[in-house]
């Protein structure tokens, strides 16, 4: 946990490629699927190269 655009989401992509690790997304926005604007979700490039756990699992509503 950190501040908006501090960078923790590249330390966590950095360590998945030298630990066995998994992202889990705690950000209030990003379980929701569609609300992809302005919740600054891994695109599907970082998606694939590491997995991350609770995003785009809800509707929103």
């Amino acid at each position: 946990m950190g501040p908006t655009a501090s960078g923790k989401t590249q330390l966590a992509m950095d360590l998945t490629q030298r630990l066995p690790l998994r992202i889990i997304s705690v950000d209030s926005a990003m379980v929701y699927r569609g609300m992809d604007i302005g919740t600054g979700k891994p695109d599907e490039e970082a998606l694939r190269r590491a997995p991350h756990r609770l995003i785009d699992i809800r509707d929103p509503g």
